[in-house]
């Protein structure tokens, strides 16, 4: 499973991480924000994974 969350983001992260969740990548400047503090600025996107236990590693 593969799931992509806006940086930073960690209060979404940890509990991801604490499921079993592991960051495999970032996209840097990819996703712009248009509303809130953050509006008119690019954020990085994190790329998160886990694996099955069943289908393998």
């Amino acid at each position: 499973m593969l799931l992509v969350t806006i940086r930073p983001n960690t209060v979404s992260l940890r509990p991801h991480e604490s499921a079993g969740f592991r960051v495999v990548g970032r996209r840097e400047r990819i996703a712009p924000s248009r509303l809130g503090p953050h509006a008119g600025t690019w954020r990085d996107t994190i790329l998160i994974e886990r694996r099955s236990a069943r289908n393998g590693s």
